[in-house]
């Protein structure tokens, strides 16, 4: 099997989230550093359950799912095995994320808006 490696993509990682987050908000690094790891433990937390849904209005929807068994086929010792149900996380992009990264423009109105929590403060 081979390993497709796309050299056509940025990898943004969690480095570039913490500086992005600190130079958007103003916080220090050490600040968006601490809320970028304790967003990621109570996703993680939150995933425990797999009753849980988490829902990011016009971000995603993560989730899980239970696959079911099946009989499948090892190539290795060529022989038929049944391959078992097994819990999976999937995370669903929202239909503005989606809309994004196709191409379509997205007007600034659609997006979500940040003052909309401080509305119920």
């Amino acid at each position: 099997m081979s390993v497709r490696k796309d050299t056509n993509k940025n990898i943004l990682g969690k480095d570039w989230l913490i500086r992005s987050l600190a130079e958007r908000s103003g916080f220090c690094m050490k600040d968006a550093k601490v809320l970028i790891n304790t967003l990621t433990d109570i996703i993680f937390d939150a995933m425990e359950n797999p009753e849980n849904t988490i829902l990011l209005m016009g971000l995603f929807k993560i989730y899980s799912v239970q696959t079911r068994a099946y009989n499948g086929y090892n190539p290795v010792n060529q022989q038929r095995q049944l391959v078992p149900s097994i819990r999976r996380i999937v995370i669903k992009p929202s239909p503005l994320l989606n809309k994004m990264a196709r191409g379509e423009g997205v007007a600034a109105e659609q997006l979500p808006n940040e003052n909309e929590e401080k509305d119920g403060e």
